[in-house]
């Protein structure tokens, strides 16, 4: 049985190797994870409380 007033998310992730891509979204080094068409955070990776955080800006 699904919780009440569950949120759900559909992830659609993409490995860009393309040097010319990553600078067209000012990414300057890895990882660079980019949400609704914007540079979410760039060289570090994020723990799970970040994502969470970024999550629900995103909503």
């Amino acid at each position: 049985m699904a919780a009440k007033n569950a949120w759900y998310w559909t992830v659609i992730s993409k490995k860009i190797t393309d040097s010319v891509a990553k600078a067209r979204f000012g990414i300057m080094s890895t990882p660079g994870p980019v949400m609704n068409g914007q540079v979410a955070t760039s060289g570090h990776v994020l723990n799970a409380s970040e994502i969470g955080q970024l999550l629900a800006q995103g909503s």
